[in-house]
């Protein structure tokens, strides 16, 4: 009885921030949590005056040193051995706390949301909780993504690679990420993003990806990087550049050769290379002459350039080169066709719509005569897709030969 009241007289007179009325309600929350009713909703047997103040005796402590012993108070009720991540498996009565008192005293909840974002061992709280506040010590996976400039899904990877230190709880999707704020600071300060390392030499990230160093691996940092281009310097020549030159980071306008491919060449030698203003981007100001690419690695026409000399539509390109009447070079996605290939081509390929043209008949007449001829097609055709069929010239030039009118005789 005499802390119980003593305390509720102090809160009285004024010398306790919480109103009295909160205060009681406090003190009251946690003699029936400290019964053993840990659920919301959950009651106990209404007890007599003297079993009362049994109840109240041991918690009625918890307002003195506010907040101290009220935070102390819900620590040690807390589950340390708990699997999860989430702050409410860790400590279930912040849950009790809030729904109770968080309309009618936000201050209550408060202190345990300031005693939470100071504390670096407890879980990460998320940004959109009550609990959350602004500069918290302990982070989850966003939160520390966003100081280090990269994905969330990269952070829990970071510390499963020890790279980066952290806890880990749960799998798959509901994995829950502690990390420290000021490991996740540290980290931020000693790696260049690959972005920013990307943009400084003025490549995107995925140009960067696809280069390759001299032990045959990816450049990661920006030392990498530098090491390189150092390597480039060296081979480029004295001189104007030619009239045909173009920067290194816009090889890939080419359709054709990788910028891989035109760093390889440089570096073996057989392919020029000049450096230009110095204010640019390393691969912005070395240069390399287009025909000289072209010519050294089998570079040549888009689809859309293919498709313009042969005066064909562009879905019948891929279709030439699957049928084998077009040359093609290099991993699928990234075929270069060169000017050769496409007069080759042009030389022994025609279509049915331009046979008939140069025989001066329709196509329907030209196709019945090659029917009874029994000359099939190299690639059929396909009206719903719009693609005339193709044929081979020297198996229709007598077929086509007598298709021509004779000429009328002048008397």
């Amino acid at each position: 009885m005499s802390m119980v009241r003593s305390v509720l007289e102090g809160h009285a007179l004024g010398t306790h921030p919480l109103p009295v009325g909160e205060a009681a309600r406090l003190v009251w929350f946690a003699g029936v949590r400290s019964h053993g009713a840990l659920r919301r909703g959950a009651t106990i047997d209404r007890p007599g005056i003297r079993d009362t103040w049994d109840l109240l005796e041991p918690v009625a402590g918890i307002l003195d040193e506010w907040p101290l012993r009220f935070v102390e108070w819900v620590v040690a009720r807390g589950r340390n051995g708990a699997r999860g991540g989430s702050l409410y498996e860790h400590h279930p009565l912040a849950l009790d706390v809030l729904r109770e008192f968080g309309g009618s005293c936000p201050a209550i909840p408060g202190a345990l949301a300031d005693a939470f974002a100071a504390d670096a061992s407890a879980p990460p709280i998320r940004t959109n909780s009550r609990f959350y506040r602004e500069g918290a010590a302990t982070l989850d996976s966003s939160g520390a993504a966003r100081i280090l400039g990269v994905a969330p899904p990269t952070v829990a990877r970071r510390i499963g690679d020890g790279t980066l230190p952290g806890r880990v709880a749960g799998a798959g999707r509901r994995r829950a990420v502690a990390v420290s704020r000021e490991h996740a600071v540290l980290a931020s300060r000693a790696a260049v993003p690959p972005d920013n390392v990307a943009s400084g030499f003025g490549l995107s990230r995925a140009q960067m990806a696809g280069l390759r160093t001299e032990s045959g691996s990816s450049p990661k940092s920006k030392d990498d990087m530098e090491r390189l281009v150092r390597q480039l310097d060296g081979r480029a020549g004295s001189g104007p550049p030619p009239k045909d030159a173009i920067a290194l980071a816009n090889v890939s306008s080419l359709r054709g050769p990788t910028l891989l491919t035109a760093v390889g060449l440089v570096m073996e030698g057989r392919l020029r290379c000049w450096s230009s203003a110095a204010h640019k981007p390393a691969f912005r100001r070395l240069l390399v002459s287009r025909s000289q690419l072209l010519r050294e690695a089998g570079g040549g026409l888009s689809v859309r350039e293919v498709a313009g000399c042969l005066r064909v539509p562009t879905r019948l390109v891929p279709l030439l080169v699957g049928a084998g009447c077009l040359e093609a070079s290099g991993p699928p996605g990234r075929r270069p066709i060169t000017r050769l290939a496409v007069a080759r081509c042009a030389e022994r390929y025609a279509t049915a719509g331009e046979i008939a043209a140069s025989a001066r008949t329709n196509t329907r007449t030209l196709l019945a005569r090659l029917e009874e001829a029994k000359v099939e097609p190299v690639i059929p055709s396909d009206p719903a897709s719009g693609i005339s069929s193709v044929w081979r010239r020297d198996e229709i030039e007598a077929v086509a030969g007598r298709l021509r009118p004779r000429r009328r005789r002048s008397r």
